[in-house]
């Protein structure tokens, strides 16, 4: 039995998808701010584009990784903080002066307990948006090689670019698309309700207003051309040749606008013009 490669199944996603994810991550960014705010007053929190990685490729040796568990899933997401960022933060948390530490190291247990102050409530502004469910902060480790044994799938990777005081720093949060699956359901259902509701089909509301509305229908050859000086020697019974095939519709239209091809018809004592297919593009912005 083949085994397909979860990443070749989900990247990447379709531009509809990303622009509904980057205004998640502008509303995720606010709230970041908000809630950072309440514990290190100054604070500013920016989205960056939306990505996709597996949660081991979003570390490095610069940071400090937490683990976000969600109750009802077995695999894990990770919050990713520069670990000058999570110094200066513990800092300010401490009392002290936000400034660039001179020595970035990993984060000792004391300190560690200190960052999870702020991260607590922020990972659960990511459960409340994204519709993990209640979550916890799990594993602290300072590399990749010290998160939980998993399979490599693939995540959504929402980055945040955070300053405390004079210290900027970046704040990744990814989370496994097993995490997010109520989110992207919910994301294809608007993007399907959007695409139905742009459909070329009438408003019902609009055609009943326009209902009253009486309008000239044209039908007819294409425009013919003849020079201008020939116009004075026209007489009755002259042939103009309109270079239209006898087998090509006509054309039914509305001021300029093209609706319809046509072919004319006979019903009892009456010509008729038989509908043959619609004009595509009919409206023009």
């Amino acid at each position: 039995m083949e085994i397909r490669d979860p990443l070749q199944i989900v990247r990447p996603m379709s531009a509809e998808q990303l622009k509904f994810f980057a205004r998640s991550a502008e509303t995720l960014a606010e709230q970041f701010e908000e809630e950072m705010a309440r514990w290190v007053g100054d604070a500013t929190v920016r989205p960056s584009a939306i990505g996709q990685k597996t949660i081991h490729e979003m570390a490095d040796e610069d940071t400090d990784l937490t683990v976000i568990k969600a109750e009802e899933h077995l695999n894990h997401g990770v919050v990713v903080v520069d670990l000058h960022l999570a110094l200066a933060i513990i800092a300010t948390l401490c009392g002290g002066d936000p400034a660039q530490p001179v020595e970035v190291r990993p984060l000792s247990r004391l300190e560690t307990g200190v960052l999870d102050l702020v991260l607590k409530p922020l990972v659960q502004c990511v459960g409340r948006l994204f519709d993990v469910g209640p979550v916890a902060i799990g594993i602290h480790a300072t590399n990749p090689s010290g998160l939980p044994d998993s399979k490599p799938e693939p995540g959504v990777v929402v980055p945040l670019a955070v300053t405390v005081g004079n210290v900027e720093g970046n704040m990744n949060v990814g989370l496994t698309l097993n995490q997010v699956q109520a989110y992207v359901e919910e994301v294809n259902r608007r993007i399907a309700g959007r695409a139905a509701s742009s459909t070329s089909q009438p408003n019902p509301m609009a055609v009943r207003a326009i209902q009253p509305v009486v309008v000239d229908v044209v039908v007819g050859f294409e425009p013919v051309r003849v020079p201008a000086g020939q116009l004075n020697s026209l007489q009755v019974g002259d042939v103009l040749s309109t270079g239209q095939s006898v087998s090509k519709s006509l054309v039914a239209r509305v001021g300029d606008q093209k609706l319809f091809h046509v072919r004319p018809a006979q019903r009892g004592q009456r010509l008729v013009a038989e509908l043959v297919s619609r004009i595509d593009n009919t409206f023009t912005e």
